[in-house]
């Protein structure tokens, strides 16, 4: 029933968190990395696009420390 430390199916169990951890954490990056480019693109002056950003930002945290 339980698998043995350093066995090949624990591995794989944290390989595949380990891909699906990164892969989270570069989506995250790359979403809120590019919002003020998107935002600049739409017209709108860059210090907006950037408090635009940073306020999704924030909003988000709170949302999980709400729900939490």
């Amino acid at each position: 029933m339980w698998s043995q430390p350093g066995s090949i199916s624990l591995g794989a169990d944290a390989a595949v968190l380990t891909i699906g951890f990164f892969t989270s954490l570069f989506a995250a990056y790359a979403f809120f990395g590019w919002v003020p480019v998107v935002l600049t693109t739409l017209a709108m002056p860059m210090d907006q696009a950037v408090h635009s950003a940073l306020v999704f930002n924030l909003a988000g945290v709170a949302g999980s420390l709400l729900n939490a």
